[in-house]
């Protein structure tokens, strides 16, 4: 790997600040010039990751920080394509297929999952060929959260509600700066409150919530999928919000272009819901429902039909005979 030596002077810190600064990070990123600081560049080969003080790291986030290299790498763009494919589907057919859907919410919930415990644990020196770890383990689990989910589809019906609760949450965070709720505490009650609400009140309002689950978690993934193509900045909120580990520190910007993301997501989701609504309006979730047309009136029996005959030696007015 191709890195840069750089010698950094700062002025010296607050008092506050001097045992915060005691700790290092990596760097394998090219910095911009800042105010009050000195950097000098030349361009060597090394092997050791280069450290630079937690302090420099304040004020900007890198984009080969946020999307883990420079440019769009082929992980990024693999990722990005699995995204974009699974919202499109999502958003089209998500509420027709019963099965199919229930894998991909599966696979999501669970690749989600295990790309938050291995970020959230991932040490200074970082995971064996990382790049490829922290694609292929997620999407490993994910496809066995999909058969689960397949499965035992009368319990993942309701994780399906609470996935897209899920996504509400870390979309309605992500309308500020520095998150819409600022206190962790109160951030994470937040984060598992939605879901588990959604979840619930799919027992009672089944299709609506699946409806609106599957229209706006595709919504959702098809812009964070372009995002992994376009390095907007979008993913630095929601990397702020489940990446707590103090190696992955970002800052969350809102500019233009992440208005715009934001925006179409919810023009997405608006015109999904509209389309699946009307698409399986004879639909339940998993089930058809097809109109029973009313049995024709049995034929009247004819006029005149002839009569059984009577008993053998029977005459009339007569009892038979013995």
């Amino acid at each position: 790997m191709i890195k840069v030596a750089m010698t950094v002077s700062l002025q010296p810190p607050p008092p506050h600040q001097q045992l915060q600064q005691q700790q290092n990070l990596p760097v394998t990123a090219h910095l911009p010039a800042y105010q009050h600081q000195t950097i000098q560049v030349s361009h060597q080969q090394f092997h050791e990751p280069l450290y630079l003080p937690q302090s420099v790291f304040a004020d900007v986030s890198f984009p080969a920080v946020i999307y883990g290299g420079r440019g769009v790498t082929p992980q990024m763009g693999v990722a990005g394509a699995i995204f974009i494919i699974l919202g499109i589907y999502l958003m089209v057919f998500g509420f027709r297929a019963f099965r199919p859907t229930l894998g991909v919410c599966g696979f999501i919930t669970f690749g989600i999952v295990t790309w938050v415990g291995m970020a959230n644990s991932q040490p200074a020196n970082g995971y064996i060929n990382e790049p490829i770890t922290l694609i292929a383990v997620p999407a490993g689990l994910g496809v066995l959260g999909a058969i689960l989910y397949v499965f035992f589809w009368n319990v993942s019906i309701y994780l399906v509600g609470g996935l897209g609760g899920l996504a509400l949450a870390l979309y309605i965070c992500c309308w500020k700066e520095n998150l819409l709720i600022v206190q962790e505490v109160a951030r994470a009650c937040f984060l598992v409150a939605l879901p588990f609400f959604m979840a619930c009140i799919t027992f009672f309002v089944e299709r609506y919530v699946i409806l609106f689950s599957t229209s706006f978690v595709g919504a959702y993934i098809f812009i964070l999928g372009v995002d992994f193509l376009a390095h907007t900045g979008y993913l630095a909120g929601i990397r702020s919000i489940l990446d707590r580990n103090p190696l992955h520190r970002v800052r969350y910007t809102i500019t233009r272009t992440v208005i715009a993301m934001l925006a179409v997501t919810i023009v997405l989701f608006l015109i999904s819901l509209a389309w699946q609504y009307l698409y399986n309006r004879n639909r339940h979730f998993g089930v058809n429902i097809v109109p029973v047309k009313a049995a024709p009136p049995p034929a009247a029996e004819e006029a005149g039909e002839a009569e059984a005959p009577p008993a053998e030696g029977a005459g009339e007015g007569e009892p038979p005979k013995a």
